[in-house]
Order: C-alpha cells, then structure tokens, then sequence
C-alpha cells in the first residue's frame, strides 16, 4: 500500500491546482448547506 500511497502523493503534487480549486468547490457547497439548514 506504500507504493500507492507515494503515487497518490505524487500525482496530487502535479495537479495542486486542480486538487486546489476541487477542495474550494467542496468547502464553498459545504457552507451552503450549512448557511441553509441555519436559515431553516
């Protein structure tokens, strides 16, 4: 599983924009959620 592990690290690493940019989608869908189920 090591070896899975560096290869997911590493690919990560070439695409940190992409992962960036999906991690902010995901937070700002988060906060929606919650901003909605507080005004309920």
């Amino acid at each position: 599983m090591l070896a899975l592990d560096r290869k997911l690290w590493r690919d990560l690493w070439h695409i940190k924009g992409q992962a960036l940019t999906i991690a902010i989608v995901i937070a700002c869908g988060v906060g929606t959620l919650v901003m909605a189920l507080g005004a309920l």
